[in-house]
């Protein structure tokens, strides 16, 4: 692990990985984690040589936002708003090889390949609540840590993820889209920003079948979720892309926000926000300079 703090770039040189039946499970993990450490030190840019990595996960690194040039793969981090233009000059500084694939992306996949990033596009806004107990297994790494139990590592070493709900506001939830998680109960903050992937609405069987691999609840669960009745309508939420804020944001600056923008006071449920209070939000979570 190389840092060049002038560039803003973490170089890493991937030992080879022992095959086990986790191999892809788990080398997504370390570079998922990769570039979390590289957001954590402010870094702006993450590179792999092609040469230190395993050939099962060289194909779905594009999915994790990286782009190859020549032996390397590229990958940007900015953990911050920035107008497109912006992030792009700074993409043009540290890899101009690479700059014209950029300039040639559409709105929400630019976002995913240099997420968390937040830029001026045209999408769908969302604060999804969330029980504390999911979200210690879904993404919040930080207080998986410090649990007695952790959350499940299965899941929380997955790049995408699933959560199911009552497939209530399902003519609202659309993608594209960016959502913050907001965990209710005690914690009362929102605690981590995501790409929304795909809303699907089906019966619990045929969302465990699709989404067996994914999510946080058995089945057992999810048979409880529909009040026995295998046959009722869930949603399952598919997301990616899933980033702790630095510092999350408690309901008080939630609710100024919301109040400053013309946005009711509710967090109970899934609730579509204006891009101002969104980047808002987000910008309280990623401060700048943080």
């Amino acid at each position: 692990m190389k840092y060049d703090l002038q560039r803003q770039t973490l170089t890493i040189a991937l030992g080879r990985l022992a095959k086990s039946e986790d191999l892809k499970l788990l080398g997504r993990f370390l570079i998922s984690d990769t570039v979390y450490v590289a957001i954590h030190k402010n870094l702006n840019m993450v590179t792999f040589d092609e040469s230190a990595l395993p050939v099962s996960l060289v194909r779905g690194l594009s999915d994790m936002g990286f782009t190859r040039y020549g032996d390397q793969f590229i990958r940007f981090c900015f953990a911050r708003y920035l107008e497109r233009e912006e992030a792009l000059c700074k993409i043009a500084d540290m890899a101009p090889q690479v700059a014209n694939t950029y300039r040639e992306m559409a709105g929400p996949q630019f976002e995913r390949y240099c997420s968390p990033l937040l830029s001026e596009t045209d999408q769908n806004y969302f604060l999804i609540p969330i029980r504390p107990g999911y979200a210690l297994n879904l993404f919040d790494r930080q207080q998986s840590s410090r649990d007695l139990f952790g959350g499940n590592p299965d899941v929380l070493l997955r790049w995408s993820n699933a959560y199911y709900r009552a497939a209530t506001f399902h003519n609202m939830i659309k993608t594209p889209a960016r959502i913050l998680w907001y965990v209710s109960g005690n914690r009362g903050e929102i605690v981590c920003v995501s790409s929304l992937d795909k809303v699907v609405i089906d019966n619990a069987k045929e969302l465990f079948r699709m989404f067996s691999k994914y999510g946080t609840l058995r089945w057992e669960e999810l048979e409880k979720m529909c009040g026995g009745d295998i046959k009722k309508k869930l949603m399952a939420l598919e997301f990616s892309h899933a980033f702790p804020l630095k510092r999350p944001v408690p309901l008080a600056e939630i609710w100024d926000v919301f109040d400053r923008n013309g946005v009711g006071r509710s967090v109970q449920s899934p609730r579509r926000l204006p891009p101002k209070a969104f980047k808002e939000l987000f910008r309280r979570g990623y401060p700048e300079g943080s």
